[in-house]
């Protein structure tokens, strides 16, 4: 997915009336698997292990796991981290 399709998607999410944003059903949405451990200092991580996934911090805060699977969903719609793991500290 491109940046223009990814503001699209973004802009039609941000114009519906259900705030917050599900931020998983997105990720399901995107054929993404959330899953849930101790991170450690971490707040999430995208890993390829032969399909993208997104692992949160399950220690943290609900506003803080919800931002790390944002920022990690943003990551894998933009095509942004190496195959391997991009760090969300």
């Amino acid at each position: 997915m491109d940046f223009v399709a990814a503001e699209i998607i973004a802009r039609q999410t941000l114009i519906s009336d259900k705030l917050p944003v599900d931020v998983k059903a997105l990720c399901a949405k995107a054929g993404l698997q959330v899953r849930y451990a101790k991170l450690g200092k971490f707040r999430a991580f995208l890993i390829n292990l032969g399909g993208y996934r997104i692992a949160v911090n399950r220690t943290l805060p609900l506003p803080e796991q919800r931002y790390g699977i944002a920022r990690e969903l943003g990551h894998y719609l933009l095509k942004h981290g190496p195959i391997g793991v991009h760090q969300n500290k």
